[in-house]
């Protein structure tokens, strides 16, 4: 080997061993930097006639496995999802309290069943008159904070909905930057290693909001669209856009008609132009933002409507009588009369018939905003019943023309006298037997003679009688957050015991009104909604009203185990992966100082050999 050779094999040996120590050193510094993968130095010998007259370094060469990678990315989806879901569920169920607690939900209901049940036993005691009315306002104030805390939960989801897409939106726009430069570095034949990391680790944050498909191209180039099949960056970044609500209350409500929606929904936006709505196709499969779209609106919607619900059927069941019709015979028609002339907005007339061997109920509803007719067959909770608006705005003829009208030609509908509905079968014919008739009507007055008393009002619409009513905002829709105690009755609790002053048939020691609040709310069978997510159309739940009680806080509780089940699994998959994936590209700060070690050995000896080919040309020099 001559000289030359060997003084040309030490100066590039002593180059890439600087050039590795440095590589290493950056190893060592950036070990605990997240998203950073461990990097090497291609070594490449110089050979001429098959004989080494140097080496050359190659470009830096990232140390990962990328199908573990892009596992590790569809993994952190689901945590994002579970994670999100874990957290809201924890704090809905916090809300409730311990089953069978001094604060939970079902415990502050027992406590004012359990006042009540005292005052059928001291009717005349005005402590404990007052106890009721205690008892009856705390539970109500319990229904209003919890219906504030689920709003406020509902108002949080919008925000950080918000929030998430402007973060997706800002990594979009980074991955777009460093696409173009990753891809002119590898045209030039060099591994961006760098460059490369800071895209990964953009795509990995929006891998946490959302579900999504990594692809690589020619030049490090990558293609990202949502499992869905939308493209969220393809060369050119898309574009998402959220049009935040500014408020969220009980009304407020996701459609995929914007008319209808008064919440944000999430269009995606691509560089040719094209839209589409996310929400409206189910673009979201995993991730932060699924949760938080399941969130807002449908899990919290569902703790909404079952507080309302509750607030709702105790309500109804202490004010509603049952006007039961009077059989009546016409010729050989047969048939019944209801007075109808305390029938409020949203109260019920059921008509239960046979036509043609096949049973069938007919639910007619009073309502005086025709702008919200027809109504839906989901308008009550019965799933077996038709369901029918009634206009009543244009006086009682014609609304009795409409309930003929709803019934069909087999049906004799009739207003024989004042507020008097008659309903006939078909006579001779015998295609419709009427089995009866009956409507719910709602006591508005406390001194009305009536057992049934409006012990719990509408605080938003100035302490209204609660009726169900469909005119204007639904009134059951929120009523959680508005129920209050009759202000009336606060001012008077004699009043939860008489029943008539003029004249006076009732006396402070007389149970007769206590018994029956109690009855209504202890012994009464109620049909819960399918809107509360208990049971459903096909197979309803019915219980007691402190049955529907115990029933939340066991729903609550049964999703809030599900989702620390669910999540837990999940992170233990994530983890799992995430620990292969750092096993591949994570840095050892053991093997860089081995590696340090070893280039520090060489680095000497480069070193030795050019001293020693310095001495030898410097003898030569002398000879």
């Amino acid at each position: 080997m001559g000289l030359s050779s060997a003084l040309n094999l030490a100066l590039t040996g002593l180059t890439a061993n600087r050039n590795e120590l440095e590589l290493i050193a950056g190893n060592i510094a950036n070990a605990d930097t997240v998203g950073y993968t461990r990097k090497t130095l291609n070594r490449i010998s110089v050979d001429i006639e098959d004989r080494s007259i140097g080496v050359r370094l190659g470009g830096v060469q990232r140390h990962l496995d990328k199908s573990i990678q892009l596992q590790y990315w569809s993994e952190l989806s689901g945590s994002g999802f579970t994670g999100t879901t874990l957290s809201y569920m924890e704090r809905i169920d916090s809300l409730y309290g311990q089953p069978g607690g001094a604060n939970s939900l079902d415990g502050i209901f027992n406590e004012f069943n359990a006042a009540l049940t005292e005052l059928t036993t001291s009717p005349a005691d005005a402590n404990i008159r007052g106890k009721v009315i205690s008892k009856a306002e705390i539970l109500a104030q319990r229904l209003n904070s919890m219906s504030d805390s689920i709003q406020s939960l509902r108002a949080e989801t919008e925000v950080r909905i918000a929030e998430d897409i402007e973060t997706v939106n800002n990594a979009l726009d980074n991955i777009e930057r460093l696409n173009v430069e990753i891809i002119s570095g590898s045209a030039e034949g060099h591994e961006p290693a760098a460059l490369l990391d800071s895209r990964d680790r953009y795509i990995t944050v929006i891998a946490d909001k959302m579900d999504i498909r990594v692809s690589t191209g020619q030049y490090n180039s990558v293609t990202i669209i949502t499992n869905s099949g939308h493209s969220l960056f393809d060369g050119l970044a898309s574009r998402i856009n959220f049009n935040e609500a500014s408020n969220v209350s009980a009304q407020s409500k996701w459609d995929a008609d914007p008319a209808k929606s008064n919440l944000g929904t999430i269009s995606l936006g691509s560089p040719s132009g094209l839209k589409v709505d996310l929400i409206a196709n189910k673009a979201f499969r995993s991730g932060e933002i699924k949760s938080l779209i399941e969130m807002r609106d449908t899990v919290l919607v569902e703790a909404q409507e079952q507080l309302d619900e509750l607030a709702h059927i105790m309500s109804l069941a202490l004010s509603n009588y049952d006007e039961n019709g009077t059989a009546v015979t016409v010729g050989a028609q047969n048939g019944f009369d209801i007075d109808l002339a305390s029938l409020q907005s949203g109260n019920p007339v059921t008509i239960n018939y046979t036509e043609s061997g096949t049973t069938k109920t007919m639910t007619l509803i009073r309502v005086d905003d025709t702008t919200l007719l027809p109504l839906a067959n989901n308008d009550t909770s019965n799933p077996n019943d038709t369901v029918v608006g009634i206009d009543f705005s244009g006086g009682f003829a014609g609304a009795v023309t409409a309930i003929g009208t709803a019934l069909g030609g087999n049906f004799t509908v009739s207003n024989p006298s004042a507020t008097n509905l008659r309903v006939l079968d078909d006579g001779a014919a015998n295609l419709v037997t009427i089995a009866s008739a009956s409507a719910s009507i709602t006591e508005t007055s406390l001194t009305g003679g009536r057992s049934q008393i409006a012990l719990f009002v509408d605080g938003g619409k100035n302490n209204a009688a609660y009726t169900n009513s469909f005119d204007g905002l639904r009134q059951r829709t929120g009523f959680a957050a508005r129920i209050r105690v009759s202000p009336t009755l606060s001012a008077d609790n004699t009043r939860l015991v008489i029943s008539q002053t003029t004249p006076t048939t009732t006396l402070p020691g007389d149970n007769t009104r206590p018994l029956a609040l109690v009855a209504a709310l202890n012994d009464t069978s109620f049909t819960f909604s399918a809107s509360t997510g208990l049971g459903s159309d096909a197979s309803p739940i019915s219980g007691t009203i402190e049955a529907l009680t115990r029933r939340i806080i066991s729903h609550q509780g049964s999703r809030f185990e599900t989702a620390q089940i669910l999540d837990k699994g999940q992170q233990v998959a994530v983890n799992s992966v995430r620990g292969r994936f750092e096993a591949s590209s994570k840095v050892s700060i053991d093997e860089e100082m081995a590696n340090l070690i070893r280039l520090q050995t060489a680095y000497s000896a480069n070193a030795r050999i050019l001293t020693a080919v310095k001495e030898m040309i410097a003898s030569l020099m002398r000879a």
